[in-house]
């Protein structure tokens, strides 16, 4: 079974999005609050995200067999039932914390002040997801 890694991902994108440049509203925001405000969009926009994190991921066969596995009749909807699965405990208050902590203090984070402003201000989950999908991609 292939291990879906959603925290990993989405730490990925996180790293990406703490490099963005900082908004005027955004510039006191320090690195693990703004990786905290992405996480905690991406849990309230769950069911947007993990479909098109799943998508995403097969698109670009990452974790390597993800793509034969959703061409599978149901795989799809299997993987996204793993991926539902492990973001339960991916995307808890402490995991998050845990993990924004991480990136907060990584090297590439050095003088971030916000994650994907644009994304996180979306109104509505569709418009985050499809604004958040596009900055993963570039890092898988």
């Amino acid at each position: 079974m292939i291990r879906f890694a959603v925290a990993a991902a989405v730490a990925v994108l996180a790293v990406v999005a703490l490099n963005a440049r900082p908004t005027t509203a955004a510039a006191n925001t320090t690195a693990k609050e703004a990786c905290v405000k992405v996480f905690e969009r991406q849990r309230a926009c769950t069911n947007d995200f993990i479909p098109a994190l799943v998508d995403l991921r097969a698109s670009v066969d990452k974790p390597k067999g993800i793509a034969a596995e959703a061409a599978k009749p149901g795989g799809r909807d299997a993987l996204i039932k793993q991926a539902l699965s492990e973001w339960k405990s991916d995307s808890t208050d402490a995991s998050i914390d845990q993990t924004c902590g991480r990136i907060a203090n990584s090297p590439k984070a050095a003088g971030a002040t916000q994650m994907a402003d644009t994304c996180v201000s979306s109104p509505d989950c569709p418009g985050f997801v499809k604004c958040v999908i596009p900055l993963m991609k570039q890092t898988l």
